[in-house]
C-alpha cells in the first residue's frame, strides 16, 4: 500500500497551531507598538489626584554619613533600566540589581521598566522588594496596566520623597510618562524626574519628539534643582532629542560615546542635571542582570539658598561611584 504523502496528520495539526500562536503573538506585538493614545494638550498637565508615597524610612542609619556641605548639595545619582521581565526567567533578578545600587551608594535612583504584580514579575512588587532590600526609600510611578498589574518607573532615594506625582506623555504604543518627585536630602530640596520613551527606533521617532517637547516643558517649571534621568531609546545625535540637549536647560553628564545597551551598544541612558549642578564624576557600570547598563554620576550644586552648616567640614565629601567604563 502506497504511504500518504505529507507529515502525519498529529504532526500538521501541531504545526497550523504554532502557525496560528505565532500569527497571534505577532498580531498582539503588532497592535501594542501601533496601537493609537489620543494625544491631547493637557497630557503635560499634572494630574489632579495626588500621589501616595510609600515610605521606607532609614535615615536615622544614613544621614550621620553625610553631613551636608554648606550652601550645596553633594550627591550620588543612578539611571537604570532593570529589565523588570527578566524575573520571569530569573528568580535572582531582583538581588543582582539591588545588589548594583547598594555599590555605588547613590542617593538617588531613577529605575524604569519596573513591574508591580505582573505574571512577568512572578506576580511581585519589585518596587518595594527592591526598597527593602537596599534600604531606601520609595515611589513607583505607573505608566499602565498590564497583564493583571502595572509597569512604569520608580524613584529610590536615601532622603525623603515629599510628593510625586506622574505625567502622562503623548505617543503611539505602550503609553509612556514622566514621574516627578520632590526629594529632600540633607535639608535641601531637589526635584527628580524619571522617564522611559518610547522605543522601536525609526518607527517611533514621532513619538519620542513628542514625548521630549512634553518633558522640556514640564522640567522648565521645576522650582527647585533638579536632576532627570532616564532611558530614552535614542543616541544623542538623534534629532528628537535635541530640544533638551540644544539649549541651557540641562547638561549631559555621562560621556554620550560610552555604551549603555548591551546589544545594540548604543547611549540610550541619560542623566541629566540642570545647568547649576557640576559634574564631579560619572560612568557606565559595565555590570549587572538587564539588558542596559546603569549610568552614575556624582554632582555637586553650584550655590544653593539655604541655611548655612557651621560644622561642616571636609568629612561630608564622599568618593564617586566604583570607576568602571570612567567617562568623562
Amino acid at each position: 500500500m502506497p504511504k500518504p504523502e505529507g507529515p502525519p496528520p498529529g504532526k500538521s495539526l501541531l504545526r497550523r497551531a504554532g502557525c496560528g500562536v505565532a500569527i497571534l503573538i505577532a498580531v498582539l506585538m503588532i497592535y501594542r507598538v501601533t496601537a493609537v493614545y489620543v494625544v491631547r494638550p493637557e497630557l503635560c498637565a499634572p494630574p489632579e489626584r495626588p500621589a501616595t508615597v510609600m515610605v521606607h524610612d532609614t535615615r536615622d542609619g544614613r544621614d550621620a554619613r553625610y553631613p551636608p556641605r554648606a550652601g550645596a548639595i553633594d550627591l550620588i545619582v543612578m539611571s537604570y533600566n532593570m529589565q523588570g521581565q527578566a524575573s520571569l526567567l530569573d528568580a535572582d533578578h531582583l538581588e543582582e540589581i539591588a545588589e548594583v545600587i547598594r555599590e555605588t551608594d547613590a542617593d538617588i535612583v531613577g529605575l524604569q521598566e519596573v513591574h508591580d504584580g505582573t505574571w512577568q514579575a512572578r506576580f511581585e512588587d519589585q518596587a518595594s522588594a527592591l526598597a527593602e532590600l537596599t534600604g531606601m526609600n520609595l515611589f513607583f510611578g505607573r505608566s499602565f496596566d498590564s497583564y493583571g498589574g502595572s509597569y512604569g518607573n520608580a524613584i529610590l532615594t536615601r532622603g525623603t520623597i515629599e510628593r510625586a506625582k506622574v505625567y502622562p506623555l503623548p505617543g503611539r504604543g505602550e503609553p509612556r510618562s514622566l514621574l516627578e518627585g520632590i526629594v529632600t536630602l540633607d535639608g535641601r530640596e531637589v526635584t527628580v524626574y524619571v522617564t522611559h520613551l518610547a522605543s522601536w527606533g525609526r518607527l517611533q521617532r514621532a513619538s519620542r519628539s513628542a514625548q521630549v517637547n512634553c518633558i522640556v516643558e514640564i522640567i522648565e517649571r521645576s522650582e527647585h534643582p533638579f536632576v532627570l534621568l532616564g532611558d530614552f531609546n535614542t543616541p544623542p545625535g538623534n534629532p528628537e532629542i535635541t530640544p533638551l540637549t540644544s539649549g541651557p536647560l540641562v547638561r549631559q553628564a555621562v560621556n554620550p560615546s560610552a555604551a549603555t545597551h548591551i546589544l545594540t551598544q548604543q547611549h540610550l541612558d541619560y542623566i541629566f542635571p540642570d545647568s547649576g549642578w557640576d559634574t564631579l564624576h560619572a560612568n557606565v557600570l559595565t555590570s549587572g542582570p538587564a539588558d542596559h547598563w546603569p549610568v552614575v554620576a556624582r554632582l555637586a550644586s553650584r550655590s544653593v539658598s539655604g541655611p548655612e552648616d557651621s560644622n561642616n567640614d571636609s568629612n561630608g565629601q564622599r568618593p564617586g561611584p566604583a570607576e568602571q567604563g570612567d567617562a568623562q
